[in-house]
């Protein structure tokens, strides 16, 4: 995977849902209880990580992986989906599973400024940047919180998700607020520390209040256009002028399940509408998936599908929303159905007539910039 320019993508799993059967034995065992389904996705992270410590097949197998996908530079968020955690249990929990990765893998390293992911690309290994989405449930209006989370390694920032927290609103939710006073000082403190302030999952108030009290540009770091889609979770034009005005960044979701025909067309769609928008320099690709692909066990697709369902806050389908189910996992893309496809982006680019420094800078140049350009 060794290359002048990283691949990049925000990818919140960040890690394949690579099963043995002595994992799928764990994942059993920890469903047979009261809890149920609900905590399959934690009882699969816990015993991969068993075998990343022990396992060298095992270790060669996650590696060969990601080498498929050639993406050597992922953001993925510290969650968990037990239901007996705290949202800030939950997230110390995965903190705590992603320094023993760091710790069994010497290929896999954690990367908390811009060198360094340049440094672990050509060095041919693995780069995470680790992400942080509804940081206003884990603040709770205490501003220490996010020195905690920064001295942890994490480095980007999502203000919220879908609905109120103590910073901002998420995109469903329709009070119209925008930033709260803690928010305002949140910001600020990711400014000194050179976090990267994420707006990707806020309301559109929460979203320009946070571009214009920002000093360093912000990210909208997996996104599409509501020009061209109607789910809230898309940005509209005015977000993305606003955007661009700051020098910010956005990446165009490849996530099948979002869009209302899952083409890479409908993707293409999105990418060149944002890039006349914001310019071909401030825009890349982010998949946010990985957590719904096809080759995901069936009992971690209900833990999933019931968190997801319960954190969008949209729970019936409407018009708008088709609820996540277990069998959905199963869509995706005609020519991306596994992560290890990724490839099939970079060539889709090249049929739509790019060069090659030009996709570069599409699928990581361009966030690394933008990202050297927040930490100044």
């Amino acid at each position: 995977m060794a290359g002048s320019s990283p691949t990049f993508d925000y990818v919140p799993t960040g890690v394949p849902p690579q099963t043995t059967s002595e994992i799928e034995a764990a994942i059993e065992t920890a469903t047979s209880g009261r809890i149920g389904d609900a905590v399959a996705w934690d009882a699969m992270l816990d015993a991969q990580i068993s075998h990343l410590r022990t396992d060298d097949a095992y270790r060669d197998e996650v590696r060969s992986i990601y080498e498929r996908s050639t993406v050597d530079l992922l953001s993925p968020t510290v969650w968990s989906t037990d239901p007996r955690l705290s949202f800030v249990e939950g997230v110390y929990r995965d903190l705590a599973r992603w320094e023993a990765r760091f710790s069994a893998l010497e290929w896999m390293e954690k990367v908390t400024a811009p060198a360094g992911a340049r440094s672990v690309s050509d060095a041919g290994d693995v780069g995470m940047i680790l992400n942080v989405q509804d940081l206003g449930s884990f603040t709770d209006g205490q501003l220490d919180r996010v020195d905690a989370l920064f001295d942890a390694g994490i480095r980007i920032f999502q203000l919220t998700y879908n609905t109120q927290n103590s910073i901002g609103a998420g995109c469903t939710d329709d009070s119209g607020s925008a930033l709260s006073t803690h928010g305002h000082a949140v910001v600020d403190r990711l400014n000194d520390y050179g976090g990267i302030v994420d707006l990707s999952h806020c309301n559109r108030e929460t979203t320009i209040d946070a571009i214009d009290v920002s000093e360093d540009p912000v990210a909208f770091t997996h996104v599409h256009c509501a020009a061209l889609d109607s789910s809230p979770r898309a940005k509209t034009d005015v977000e993305l002028e606003h955007l661009a005005a700051a020098d910010g960044y956005v990446g165009i979701l490849a996530y099948p399940t979002l869009y209302d025909e899952p083409t890479l067309d409908a993707v293409f769609e999105h990418f060149e509408h944002a890039k006349s928008i914001v310019g071909p320099d401030r825009i890349g690709i982010a998949t946010d998936w990985w957590s719904t692909t096809p080759d995901v066990p069936w009992p971690v697709r209900s833990a999933i599908a019931a968190f997801y369902r319960e954190t969008a806050n949209m729970r019936q389908k409407t018009p708008d929303y088709e609820p996540l189910t277990p069998d959905r996992f199963d869509e995706g893309f005609e020519e991306f159905r596994s992560y290890e496809e990724w490839p099939v982006i970079r060539e889709s680019f090249a049929d739509r007539g790019y060069d090659e420094a030009t996709i570069d800078r599409f699928l990581g140049g361009n966030f690394l910039e933008f990202w050297e350009r927040v930490v100044g």
